[in-house]
């Protein structure tokens, strides 16, 4: 309950469409921000099915963060709103948790980590506006991934 009222909170963000959108063979990744870390979040968006997120990681370091599929629950009758819960794992230990809250047409609208290390969660849902977007693309243009 704490965990949906937290999650409640947090502004709702839109996305593009991943369908709509040509990456010409780069992995797409929705990119979000913090007003509480310099990092980005990028999770990738090539698998529509956002109970099987596998690829997450973050700008710069760009180490992929290993995730083992929780919980999901929905808010809402019919669920306008459903939270996916991830365990992180490093050598087979849960080391946090990245709740994802996604809208009914499958678009990640904001996350939040949290871990015993942490005083306190890590939101992640401010887009990226079109001139920062541009900036990480081309630190990413090697890299084979791309924000949208």
């Amino acid at each position: 309950m704490k965990k949906i009222l937290m999650l409640a909170g947090f502004s709702v963000f839109h996305i593009a469409s991943v369908q709509a959108a040509n990456y010409s063979g780069k992995i797409p990744y929705q990119c979000l921000a913090s007003t509480q870390t310099n990092t980005i979040l990028m999770i990738s968006v090539a698998n529509s099915e956002p109970d099987q997120i596998q690829d997450v990681m973050y700008f710069p370091h760009l180490k992929k963060i290993n995730l083992s599929y929780d919980s999901a629950m929905g808010v809402g009758n019919p669920p306008l709103l459903i939270h996916y819960s991830y365990f992180e794992m490093i050598k087979e230990k849960q080391t946090g948790e990245y709740t994802f809250a996604v809208n009914k047409d499958n678009k990640i609208l904001f996350a939040v980590y949290t871990s015993p290390q942490l005083s306190m969660p890590i939101s992640f849902g401010i887009q990226l506006n079109l001139a920062r977007k541009e900036a990480l693309n081309r630190k990413l243009a090697n890299q084979l991934r791309t924000c949208i």
